[in-house]
């Protein structure tokens, strides 16, 4: 069935806030689509039955959204050349004033030899209260749930 609220009649303009999660929904809707679509090559690089899931959280100052992608602009390019990597995204929350992200890893090996790395680069830059965990990822159950592998 489709929703009546997406033929509204063109002499009553959509509510700011409607609009912008209709264009919210749309960007998520081309995100999974695209993921989606890679999905049987990444299933190659993935492996038959387990990766690895680093998930990293810490306390942040910022900066948030587009300023920090034009900060970690090129940490992002180093970090897309790991060594097992199959992709990271990115986690920022500025309410709680906290960041991070979570990777995953064709194995465990590249994934512990990661968190190292980048929990030493954090604590050089100052960060304090790191919580670095790493999480064997059942490929099975997360692919019966769409996760994107």
């Amino acid at each position: 069935m489709i929703a009546p609220a997406l033929f509204s009649h063109p002499a009553a303009p959509e509510p700011a806030s409607r609009r912008r999660r209709i264009v919210a929904g749309a960007f998520v809707a081309a995100f999974l689509v695209g993921t989606f679509a890679t999905a049987s090559f990444s299933q190659d690089k993935v492996g038959p039955t387990s990766t690895t899931l680093v998930q990293f959280d810490f306390p942040s100052d910022g900066p948030w959204g587009e300023a920090n992608a034009a900060r970690h602009d090129e940490m992002a390019k180093d970090i897309a050349g790991e060594d097992g990597l199959i992709w990271k995204i990115w986690t920022e929350n500025e309410a709680e004033r906290r960041a991070g992200g979570v990777y995953l890893f064709r194995d465990a090996k590249n994934a512990e030899r990661y968190r190292q790395k980048h929990e030493a680069r954090l604590t050089r830059s100052g960060v304090r209260g790191i919580v670095a965990r790493t999480f064997t990822v059942n490929i099975p159950l997360s692919g019966i749930t769409r996760a994107p592998l």
